[in-house]
């Protein structure tokens, strides 16, 4: 059975509500748990050979996003690996996927978030000529901010209707020419850091927190797979926090969260051969791909 178990141990307290019982190792590395995934390509130039991550024969993938795309790297590598598919990875660091998205506010770098989607939606985008598109993304209707539109005509909305708008737009953009469109649904976040509270304490009940969640960019991405706008809406937050509505930050033996908001390296991998059977059930790959 590939399908890896990630139910975390818990015992039943006097008023019968679970705790996780497990006690953090003392061998965890902390320093190579708050580490981002290596390997990840610049994807600078126009014709998008700097953007490919591994080669394959059988089809190609492409994972689009900010931080969260590089999060989700080793996910999808291990699945292209399995399934001899090209992978590429067009993601920079706060810069939404959506192809006219900004953060508002005084953030650093609006102009390399403009050049960077700019450039894969008008060039990359067609010379990869992926099969399969994946976004995926920070919960942005979590940030204080928000999110704007270089779009005049959407610039003074309210941010949900700009949201919305993008959204849509990109999704059009995206799975136009015949290709297939997954969107990742934003992972929990929080105030607090996990890992950071987790290296100080003894048992991972210590520091269970409630997270923030996103059910904005949730509902737009389930209401376009239900349209078949997109291909699939795969949803995560089950699988990050089965004692929903709090998150363990240890599942077996090791942190999920490296800080607020990103998975830790060796989660993203765990995750793979279950985000690989979603795709199988939502007809993205076929079952016997990796016989």
């Amino acid at each position: 059975n590939r399908k890896p178990s990630i139910v975390p141990r818990t015992s039943a307290t006097a008023d019968g509500i679970a705790t996780n019982a497990q006690r953090v190792p003392e061998d965890i590395d902390w320093e190579a748990a708050r580490l981002a995934p290596p390997g990840a390509p610049s994807c600078e130039r126009a014709d998008a050979t700097d953007c490919i991550v591994t080669t394959g024969d059988r089809g190609s993938i492409l994972l689009i996003g900010d931080s969260h795309a590089r999060m989700m790297m080793p996910t999808f590598e291990y699945i292209a690996e399995q399934r001899d598919l090209e992978l590429s990875v067009a993601y920079s660091t706060s810069c939404p996927w959506m192809e006219t998205a900004i953060p508002s506010g005084d953030t650093v770098g609006k102009q390399r978030c403009i050049d960077v989607r700019d450039q894969l939606y008008s060039t990359q985008l067609e010379n990869l000529s992926p099969d399969v598109v994946i976004v995926v993304g920070y919960p942005w209707s979590t940030y204080p901010e928000g999110l704007t539109s270089t779009d005049p005509d959407l610039s003074d909305s309210p941010m949900p209707s700009i949201l919305e708008q993008m959204v849509d737009d990109s999704f059009d953009e995206l799975a136009a020419e015949g290709r297939q469109l997954v969107a990742i649904e934003p992972i929990p976040i929080f105030e607090s850091d996990p890992l950071t509270c987790l290296s100080g304490a003894a048992t991972a009940d210590q520091c269970t927190f409630p997270p923030l969640l996103s059910s904005l960019e949730e509902d737009l991405y389930r209401l376009a797979a239900e349209r078949e706008e997109i291909a699939a809406s795969i949803d995560l937050d089950d699988l990050a926090c089965p004692r929903m509505p709090i998150c363990d930050p240890l599942q077996q033996g090791y942190p999920v969260w490296r800080d607020t908001n990103h998975f830790t390296t060796r989660f993203a991998e765990f995750l793979a051969p279950w985000i690989d059977d979603q795709l199988v059930e939502q007809g993205i790959f076929a079952s016997n791909d990796t016989d």
